[in-house]
């Protein structure tokens, strides 16, 4: 863990070493994931969040520079917020040191004080008062929906759809920055079905057992259609997490989001090859390039 949880006791840090490791488990680090796949909202960090699309400025607003931190401290300055509810579900229980450091992170937790001298009646009489000035917290208004049904449709295959498509986006993503900022330059080398090997897609058939003309040209031919799902999938995922919906494979309408000026300045930093995520230009992806041989 890193130096900002060296203040926590043991209890603490085992808490949001707990924490963390669950919300690593869960389908939140793909939507922290696509998220920073995201060109637009690359843009808007660079703008402090300024832009016209209502929509897109609250996701900012909610997750903030999602490309200057590591999964595991984006979640303790935010995703703990918008999702700690679901990781851990909260309850009626006895409070520790944890519970009361958390109470800090998250505006929905109160502490209650017990005198454990009185008696159970005098207790419950205490409780129901409190309760009668209690009101309910607005837990969506600090963060972006998420269909309950959605989220537990996804298991098996459909998961692993979520990860092939982000690691077919993200080789496809290099390949356009490296060819802009010219480090690689025989590109028909780097086509769909070089993509889909190195991503390791499965074929629903085994054409290696039947090497012949007809089925190697079938594999490629699968495989690139494959490849060209898969990145649409990515698109559609991406477009709807700058919108704070995950996982949606349905293409939001397009709204306006730039200033002509913002537009201009956007395309003059792509061209420049500033757009930039770890998630696509990261050690792992640049090793499956033989840069040598170019």
């Amino acid at each position: 863990m890193k130096r900002k949880f060296e203040h926590l006791s043991q209890g603490e840090y085992l808490y949001v070493e707990d924490e963390i490791a669950a919300a690593e488990r869960s389908l939140y680090l793909w939507w922290w994931r696509y998220l920073r796949l995201s060109q637009d909202y690359w843009w808007l960090c660079r703008q402090n969040g300024k832009c016209s699309d209502k929509k897109f400025a609250q996701t900012y607003s909610k997750f903030g520079d999602v490309f200057r931190q590591n999964f595991q401290d984006w979640w303790m300055d935010k995703g703990i917020a918008l999702f700690g509810s679901d990781i851990h579900p909260y309850k009626v229980e006895w409070a520790t040191n944890s519970h009361i450091w958390l109470s800090d992170q998250t505006p929905w937790l109160g502490i209650i004080i017990v005198p454990l001298f009185k008696t159970k009646s005098e207790l419950r009489k205490q409780f129901s008062d409190l309760m009668k000035s209690h009101v309910q917290a607005n837990c969506d208004a600090h963060r972006p929906s998420v269909s309950a049904a959605d989220m537990s449709s996804l298991k098996g295959v459909r998961r692993k759809v979520i990860e092939d498509a982000h690691k077919v986006w993200c080789l496809n993503e290099l390949i356009s920055h490296l060819k802009i900022t010219g480090q690689i330059k025989k590109s028909q080398k780097y086509t769909q079905l070089w993509i889909g090997k190195k991503a390791d897609l499965e074929l629903r058939r085994n054409y290696e057992r039947y090497k012949t003309n007809r089925n190697l040209a079938n594999e490629r031919l699968t495989m690139r259609v494959k490849v060209c799902r898969y990145i649409a999938k990515a698109n559609c995922l991406i477009s709807n997490v700058e919108i704070g919906s995950f996982p949606n494979f349905t293409m939001p309408e397009k709204t306006k989001r730039w200033t002509k000026k913002q537009e201009l300045d956007l395309a003059s930093a792509v061209a420049a090859g500033e757009w930039r995520s770890e998630e696509f230009l990261n050690r792992e992806n640049l090793k499956l390039f033989d840069f040598d041989n170019e």
